[in-house]
């Protein structure tokens, strides 16, 4: 979704859609100063009309310069009145609880002092802004990333399959993900 991202950022289009398991959308909206949406597991279809992709890990969602464009392009795609989502957004009725977390996901990945930095200012924005935040420390647990490898790696490894690739035609790491993917 990174040059779905850089396109609305430059203004070469209004909204994109993005597919996200690992980032792909919150990631280069972060960079591009966007609004990204990774929505939970079948809130929207995902491209091409299948039921799951990547073992269930990945989503399809929007990318806009606003919330309310975000808002009005996801309630399009989700098939609820658009014009509502908007005035949600707008009036500030659109976001219900806000929770901010200093927890990474990763046992290995721990957050930097510029991340948490960045996410208190993000939550101060917030707050002044009228949102009511709530501090949280979700129950990761410690094989968190495992399942999340696991899943990615096995649904590269499909759409390998899928796709009829040769492992000697492809890059070195996409043919270890492959392999290992088969594995799983």
């Amino acid at each position: 979704s990174g040059g779905s991202a850089a396109a609305v950022a430059a203004g070469m289009a209004a909204l994109a859609l993005g597919t996200d398991g690992g980032g792909s959308i919150r990631i280069p909206a972060a960079y591009c100063g966007l609004v990204g949406l990774k929505p939970g597991s079948g809130e929207l279809p995902l491209p091409g009309g299948v039921d799951e992709h990547w073992f269930g890990l990945s989503a399809a969602g929007p990318l806009a310069r606003t919330c309310a464009d975000a808002a009005v392009m996801f309630a399009v795609l989700a098939g609820r009145e658009a014009a509502a989502a908007r005035h949600a957004v707008e009036a500030g009725a659109a976001l219900h609880r806000v929770a901010v977390s200093l927890r990474s996901p990763s046992p290995v990945a721990e957050l930097t002092a510029e991340n948490r930095l960045a996410t208190v200012g993000a939550a101060v924005l917030l707050r002044e802004g009228g949102e009511v935040l709530t501090a949280e420390d979700p129950p990761y647990s410690g094989s968190t990333a495992s399942h999340w490898s696991v899943r990615w790696q096995a649904g590269v490894a499909r759409e390998a399959a899928d796709l009829g690739l040769d492992l000697d035609a492809v890059e070195p790491r996409t043919a270890t993900v492959v392999r290992n993917g088969r594995g799983v």
